[in-house]
């Protein structure tokens, strides 16, 4: 996946001092997953398409702001 959101999220990702629980916690995403994305950060992710839904709460969630569309 190569979108803008998809790309800031993942910089947001690499730069939080927030835990991993913290994040799954905030987010309302599994462990599996953010831990998938985390560690496919070389690769710029390491799920091909994630779901949106996710991707947006979990930029919501790193940025502390709502996305607007």
């Amino acid at each position: 996946m190569s979108s803008k959101l998809w790309n800031r999220t993942l910089e947001l990702l690499e730069q939080t001092d927030k835990t991993i629980p913290e994040i799954c916690v905030g987010a309302h995403v599994n462990h599996s997953w953010l831990m998938s994305i985390k560690y496919g950060l070389g690769k710029r992710g390491h799920i091909r398409n994630p779901s949106v839904d996710k991707v947006e709460r979990l930029y919501e969630f790193l940025s502390g702001k709502q996305l607007d569309i």
